[in-house]
């Protein structure tokens, strides 16, 4: 019998659960490292691209948007490539790719698809992502493809916030298993 005899029934039996679920978790923690230090880094990286791209590719099926686009992408490589990167960070994520998508749509439907407006919407995109320290280089490409839409201004703002928690969370799962550690880093 353990030394906590002064214990209830029922306090030595939640104590023990206690001691076997850490004990669990323990091991649990101990294959994800284990795995993480076995992986070669250009594996971590492909595996952590190639799920996301999945995942992405699942959820924008099954919302009908086309989450699977090279900005998300790009964003996967910064998150499996480099987590501890203020770039890789949530709000970075997310306030990059939806500051990329509304400055994209403002300027579209203020001064066209023509180049200077291209150029213009991508250098507002990348000084205001540095101006509020949420600099996130793939989302200046999600600006340029947000100025390209025609019809529902929205949708890219939709497919911003969509495709960035689809990536965050797939960051979530997949980073303890592929780095040994929780994502995120830094929020």
């Amino acid at each position: 019998m353990p030394h906590y005899r002064w214990l209830s029934n029922s306090h030595r039996t939640v104590l023990d659960a206690h001691r076997r679920s850490s004990h669990h978790s323990a091991a649990v923690s101990r294959v994800r490292r284990s795995l993480a230090t076995r992986l070669h880094p250009v594996a971590r990286l492909g595996a952590g691209v190639g799920a996301s791209a999945l995942a992405l590719a699942a959820i924008g099926g099954a919302i009908g948007a086309p989450l699977l686009i090279a900005p998300f992408a790009a964003t996967a490589s910064i998150k499996h490539a480099m987590p501890e990167s203020p770039m890789a960070a949530p709000r970075s994520v997310v306030g990059g790719h939806l500051l990329g998508a509304l400055v994209g749509v403002a300027v579209g439907t203020l001064l066209g698809e023509a180049a200077l407006a291209m150029a213009f919407a991508a250098t507002a995109a990348a000084m205001l992502m540095m101006s509020l320290q949420i600099l996130h280089p793939p989302a200046i490409a999600t600006t340029l493809i947000a100025l390209q839409q025609h019809g529902d201004h929205w949708l890219p703002v939709q497919v911003a916030l969509a495709g960035a928690a689809t990536l965050i969370l797939a960051a979530i799962v997949l980073s303890p298993l592929l780095h040994g550690r929780p994502y995120p880093v830094r929020w």
